[in-house]
């Protein structure tokens, strides 16, 4: 699909495309959609429309990222586990096991599944990237993430699509 803000792509192509990445996310199978495109294509609109059309059916946490952040290891993810323990920040295994319960906590709070959202996801920390992937991987969450085309989104992130766990959108 294409993303594109061309003269031929108007208002009802705009809602097609968030109608798709909608309907993926709902599907069987696929864990993420990546929305890849330049600089002012409408990513984080795209993005508020798909959460607003999932509002009901999912519970929304969001991944902040950063540029400055981006050589921090686990950085996009220490401020969603208030429960990880100071001495784990660095450890990998602590980091997923805390992801995890964070997950599980919220989930079960709210009765929904849990959909993290990524917008300018090619500032993702490569640590936080995997690990995200890793849950989508393991049917643990759902992704909706959107990155610039120019930087590329993390490998994690692609590595998804080329295993058929994740769909692209341009």
């Amino acid at each position: 699909m294409n993303l594109v803000g061309s003269p031929t792509v108007g208002d009802a192509s705009r809602r097609h495309i968030s109608a798709a990445a909608t309907e993926a996310l709902r599907r069987e199978g696929t864990g993420a959609v990546l929305v890849v495109g330049e600089g002012g294509s409408g990513k984080t609109h795209l993005l508020r429309q798909v959460v607003a059309s999932l509002a009901d059916e999912v519970e929304v946490l969001r991944i902040d990222t950063g540029r400055s952040l981006r050589p921090v290891t686990y950085a996009a993810l220490i401020e969603c586990l208030p429960r990880l323990a100071p001495e784990d920040v660095q450890d990998r295994i602590g980091v997923l096991r805390a992801l995890w319960a964070e997950l599980h906590r919220i989930s079960g709070e709210v009765g929904k599944p849990v959909l993290l959202v990524v917008d300018d996801a090619q500032d993702l920390d490569d640590g936080s990237a995997g690990l995200i992937a890793e849950a989508v991987a393991s049917s643990w969450v759902r992704l909706l993430a959107a990155g610039a085309a120019r930087n590329g989104l993390p490998r994690d992130c692609l590595d998804m699509w080329h295993d058929g766990i994740a769909e692209r959108i341009e």
